[in-house]
């Protein structure tokens, strides 16, 4: 609800001129934030499914990564939003190749990172993508050394 009172409008209240225009505008969008919220809007509404707006979100959403702090304008947890988002598209439409992508980029990290709050995020993702084996050989010996 918006302040007053009213619901505030759905991705599935776009009419079919209004996801048309996205999708015309979508390859010219330079902010990777942006770029993603709207090919995922395409890919959540349009019909038929098109591959190529949840593909064009994965690699918007895991555009920045957490080893760039430098070049990161906000908060950590908004990065963990993202990458979950695009761990979940990868998985429902079943682009391992992209979510072995994701997958090492974030172990990368995971394996040097410092900052106990973050090993815990990476942690969090590293086992949403459901790979038992990096889970099992890097992410728990290492959160058990952070324990202890």
């Amino acid at each position: 609800m918006n302040k007053l009172g009213q619901r505030t409008k759905e991705p599935s209240d776009l009419t079919k001129e209004e996801l048309e225009f996205l999708s015309l505008i979508l390859n010219n969008i330079p902010e990777p934030s942006l770029k993603a919220r709207i090919a995922d809007i395409l890919w959540l509404v349009q019909e038929p499914k098109n591959y190529k707006y949840a593909q064009i979100a994965i690699d918007s959403y895991t555009y920045y990564t957490f080893d760039n702090k430098k070049n990161v304008s906000f908060l950590f947890q908004d990065l963990n939003k993202y990458y979950e988002r695009a761990i979940y598209l990868c998985q429902q439409i079943n682009d391992s190749n992209q979510l072995d992508k994701i997958l090492s980029k974030l172990t990368y990290v995971f394996k040097s990172e410092n900052d106990s709050g973050l090993i815990l995020i990476l942690a969090e993702l590293i086992d949403k993508t459901k790979n038992k084996d990096v889970l099992q050989k890097i992410a728990m010996p290492r959160l058990y050394q952070e324990a202890i």
